[in-house]
């Protein structure tokens, strides 16, 4: 008993020790030592833990020494540290990726493997300010499934310069990258994208066709036109394909592609309706002008916001056949206040009073308004009522 006493304790002086001992080397002065312990840090189960235990100014101290060594596998290192809940220390370990990445971009893009928000924030950030030499990388990271998600994600927040390295993984072999890129494009409105995603969907079928059929849908190319309009209007096809289409002739925005679009509305299934509805709603304007009745137009409009969009809804406030649907319409638009009010006061319909309060809730104007309301004589109860169930 005796004999395991001692040896215990002699364990921990020398554990005790080596804490010391690499505190001293992660917080110490610049030096090949604090490198190589930094360098073979990165391989240590136990270093996150390892940075918690450490003081808030030590934790300062190690983030931002990282960031002295140009060792790109330092940034696998800081990609450990970043869950920490220490807002200053994860400042700085983002500073020494940042400038780990100016001479390592991979090493940046290789973190987008680890999980966790607060990291993946970090990560976006050392490489939106490392730069587009960080893009090639990024993109490559589309290869690498624990990867896929985050990086597509920074290449379409990125913008349009993430196209041309999003372009060649349309020719990769493994078809999930080939999806990841597509759908990145797509979101992208990529129009130089569109042949190469056309030839996939050709080539392709089941989910892979319809991953392309999305991003071509999405991309919203006239040149997709006649191939979305025979996916859009096939019968046989799943409800969600056919959706998809309708989106992308919606965002294509022509004559035909809205005609197209009002005559797949004539149809009793509620889902093909909703889903017309929204593509119309894509095609904006265009699609409001040509609404067959005012019904539909009011449908419409009310997920455009346009002056048209804005106007065409004034106009039928102030009809009583068709107000009620306007008031449903006019939610979020604060240059509508007046004319909603007006229409709140001149109608003796209990349920079109209560959608013209609604709607005036919905924005800090409509609120000020209904504040005045609340004192009408006419209007003031419904006023009052909305008010308290707004919270406002």
């Amino acid at each position: 008993m005796l004999f395991m006493i001692a040896v215990g304790a002699t364990l921990a002086v020398y554990n005790g020790y080596n804490q010391s001992h690499d505190v001293a080397l992660a917080t110490g002065p610049v030096g090949s030592a604090q490198r190589d312990f930094f360098a073979t840090a990165a391989d240590r189960p136990d270093i996150a833990l390892f940075f918690k235990g450490l003081t808030p100014s030590q934790r300062l101290t190690m983030a931002t020494r990282i960031g002295d060594y140009d060792d790109p596998k330092l940034g696998t290192l800081i990609g450990k540290l970043l869950g920490s809940f220490d807002a200053k220390a994860r400042v700085a370990l983002t500073a020494s990726l940042v400038r780990i990445g100016k001479a390592h971009p991979e090493a940046v893009a290789n973190q987008l493997t680890v999980a966790g928000s607060l990291q993946q924030f970090a990560v976006a950030s050392a490489l939106k300010a490392v730069g587009a030499p960080a893009l090639p990388a990024v993109a490559t990271a589309l290869k690498t499934p624990e990867a896929r998600s985050n990086a597509a994600a920074y290449l379409v927040a990125n913008g349009s310069s993430s196209v041309s390295f999003l372009l060649p993984m349309l020719r990769e072999k493994d078809k999930d990258v080939r999806l990841a890129a597509a759908d990145a494009l797509g979101k992208l409105g990529a129009k130089e994208a569109v042949p190469a995603i056309m030839e996939l969907y050709s080539k392709s079928e089941g989910d892979e066709r319809f991953g392309y059929l999305s991003a071509l849908a999405g991309v919203g190319d006239p040149a997709t036109e006649p191939l979305l309009t025979k996916e859009a209007t096939d019968l046989t096809v799943a409800g969600p394909r056919r959706a998809q289409a309708m989106l992308g002739l919606g965002r294509i925005g022509d004559r035909m592609a809205v005609s197209t679009l009002w005559n797949l509305l004539k149809t009793d299934d509620p889902q093909i309706q909703d889903s017309v509805i929204s593509a119309l709603q894509l095609a904006g304007n265009a699609a409001i002008s040509s609404a067959p009745s005012v019904a539909d137009g009011l449908k419409v409009a009310a997920g455009v916001h346009t002056p048209e969009a804005d106007g065409y809804i004034d106009r039928f406030l102030r009809t009583p056949e068709v107000r009620l649907a306007a008031a449903r319409a006019a939610e979020n638009r604060p240059g509508l206040v007046a004319a909603i009010a007006a229409a709140a006061k001149s109608t003796a319909n209990g349920e079109e009073t209560d959608a013209l309060m609604r709607a005036l809730a919905t924005t800090p104007e409509g609120v000020a308004k209904l504040r005045e309301l609340a004192k009408d004589p006419t209007v003031g109860g419904f006023a009052a009522r909305r008010l308290r169930l707004s919270g406002a």
